[in-house]
């Protein structure tokens, strides 16, 4: 049988034993029913039949079973264990632990077979909400004021937020108690609840020779009637999708309106695939080809990107930014000197002392490291051609020829291993004859011509 045939032979089954909540015409069928205590949903049928026998006080009818297909929370709002996280609370009102009722809200199963039957359900969970202030004659709008299995607090209540089922697992010892009272081992029994805090267990220990425990009728698949244990509620139910079948009541609790949505029986029909609680522990970085891209490039591509072969010379690369790794930094370098090297020379400090006639002076790249130290500039022959045609020099007369040979830009490149160190300047024989102020110029052309 498909998987498709199994929702929709369910839902058919739900339709002929049950209250289907997502049908379009059930509220025809259910009204409110007052009791002693508190109201319930019941079937209008039952009411009539009710009252045609003489509305005998022994034989009132019988809470309406309300059902569906849902998905249990499993990232918010899900409080169904054992003794539903209890914990007292100093700066509230707290419901004492014999009164606890672990509880959960439902979502929407994203069945395709089920489309729109969760938010029909849940319109007509809220429309019995507002016929109940009707029934009394009260203003429906007041049902934003009520507590309990929809949340009316939020600004616009709507499917998306669900609504919440629950019962309560704690009950007093009584003749009519015992008498429901069903034993199902010694890992459903009070003596043996868990529980998650000390305080929590020190409250148990006051109610087990007082109160007996109901477990949630809660299901597995398969076998039939294989009761969830109490301390499976979290990791068996919690976003598992479940075949429902609970009851709406009404209690009037401390001046306030609440309705609630109890659980007769459920049954888990696909169980939830979460990972576990704890979470598992990430072990090293693999060793591996990270990046795909890294073991096709060449040998000598690799050397140059990496620092552990930053003294090697490369005799036709180009001059670049010294790469340090975390490996190297701290460690002395020592250049090694080879032709190639001494025509990049211009482009780092570490041969700033060394006379480069052919090399442009380019803008001086400056670190952090070199910050605020005073700096003494080389001056070349290319240099002086440069303020030759500055405006420092604007009465220099530019008829003369260029006695200068020309040289290719190369900027400064302060490196790691020369930051900080002092620069001592080197003058060729140019630059001590040659004038670097106006007037100076202007006496040291007169004289040339």
């Amino acid at each position: 049988m498909s998987r498709e045939t199994d929702f929709e032979a369910l839902r058919t089954k739900l339709r002929a034993h049950c209250a289907y909540l997502a049908d379009p015409d059930i509220l025809k069928q259910l009204e409110w029913f007052e009791t002693q205590d508190f109201d319930h949903v019941v079937l209008k049928e039952d009411v009539d039949r009710f009252i045609e026998d003489g509305a005998p006080r022994n034989n009132p009818p019988q809470p309406a079973r309300l059902a569906g297909i849902f998905r249990l929370s499993h990232r918010h709002h899900f409080f169904m264990r054992a003794c539903s996280s209890w914990r007292p609370n100093p700066f509230s009102v707290d419901r004492p632990f014999a009164e606890i009722r672990p509880s959960a809200f439902t979502e929407d199963p994203g069945i395709p077979e089920l489309e729109g039957d969760y938010s029909m359900g849940w319109e007509n969970l809220a429309e019995l909400s507002r016929e109940w202030y009707r029934s009394r004659n009260l203003d429906e709008a007041r049902v934003t004021e009520s507590h309990g299995a929809i949340d009316w607090k939020k600004p616009r209540p709507s499917p998306a937020e669900g609504f919440k089922i629950g019962r309560r697992v704690f009950e007093k010892r009584t003749p009519e108690s015992l008498g429901r009272f069903q034993d199902h081992g010694p890992r459903f029994r009070i003596e043996n609840w868990p529980v998650e805090f000390p305080e929590a267990q020190a409250e148990l220990n006051k109610i087990k020779s007082t109160h007996i425990a109901h477990p949630i009728p809660a299901y597995y698949p398969a076998p039939e009637n294989n009761l969830i244990p109490p301390d499976r509620y979290w990791d068996d139910l919690r976003g598992a999708i479940v075949r429902l079948e609970f009851h709406l009541n009404h209690w009037f609790i401390r001046g306030r309106h609440v309705f609630t949505a109890d659980i007769v029986r459920m049954k888990v029909l696909v169980p939830p695939k979460l990972p576990p609680s704890s979470p598992v522990r990430l072990g090293g970085t693999p060793i591996g080809d990270d990046f795909p891209g890294e073991s096709r490039r060449s040998a000598r591509q690799q050397a140059a990107s990496s620092s552990t072969y930053a003294n090697v010379p490369h005799p036709n690369a180009q001059a670049g930014p010294s790469n340090r790794t975390d490996a190297t930094r701290g460690t002395k370098k020592n250049p090694v000197k080879t032709e190639s090297v001494k025509r990049q020379v211009a482009s780092s400090n570490t041969y700033a002392n060394v006379p480069q006639p052919t090399s442009q002076a380019g803008p001086s790249n400056r670190t952090d490291a070199t910050r605020g130290t005073k700096k003494t500039p080389v001056k070349t022959e290319s240099a002086k051609r440069q303020a030759a045609s500055s405006s420092t020099n604007t009465n220099v007369p530019h008829d003369q020829p260029n006695r200068y040979p020309q040289a290719s830009p190369c900027p400064l490149n302060n490196t790691n291993a020369t930051r900080g160190a002092k620069k001592t300047p080197v003058r060729t024989e140019s630059e001590e004859e040659t004038p670097t102020t106006s007037k100076g110029l202007r006496r040291w052309f007169r004289k040339g011509c």
